[in-house]
């Protein structure tokens, strides 16, 4: 199956920028306008899906793109890809964040540790000094 969740994923991507599927190591290359409509496709894919070989298709991609520019542009989009107060989209967020390491995890946390919803200060405390 992983094929048929990656050939679904790269063909929104495609329709973005054709030959995406083989830009995303590059996306910093890119006008800025393109390259975040990519990276929120992809963290959408991460972290809206309810399937796991959606998520996980999603989270391939999101590793091929350069940390470090993800880390300088993730501010700019994120609030377009991921719903601060679904624990569900919440937590998948922190997982993306977690998985690659990134040093924006504690900042996302200390969002979610400020929130009113409790359900989403338990996500922040599950992730929040990793």
């Amino acid at each position: 199956m992983k094929d048929l969740y990656d050939d679904r994923l790269y063909s929104r991507l495609e329709a973005i920028l054709p030959g995406a599927k083989t830009r995303l190591e590059t996306i910093a290359e890119l006008e800025i306008q393109i390259a975040a409509q990519l990276a929120v496709e992809i963290l959408a894919t991460c972290c809206q899906a309810q399937n796991v070989g959606v998520i996980t298709a999603g989270r391939r991609a999101f590793v091929r793109m350069p940390q470090n520019w993800i880390n300088e542009h993730l501010p700019e989009f994120v609030d377009r890809a991921v719903n601060f107060s679904d624990d569900w989209e919440y937590r998948r967020f922190l997982e993306v964040l977690d998985g690659v390491g990134s040093p924006l995890l504690e900042q996302y946390c200390a969002i979610g540790a400020a929130s009113n919803n409790p359900e989403i200060r338990e996500v922040a405390n599950d992730f929040s000094g990793r």
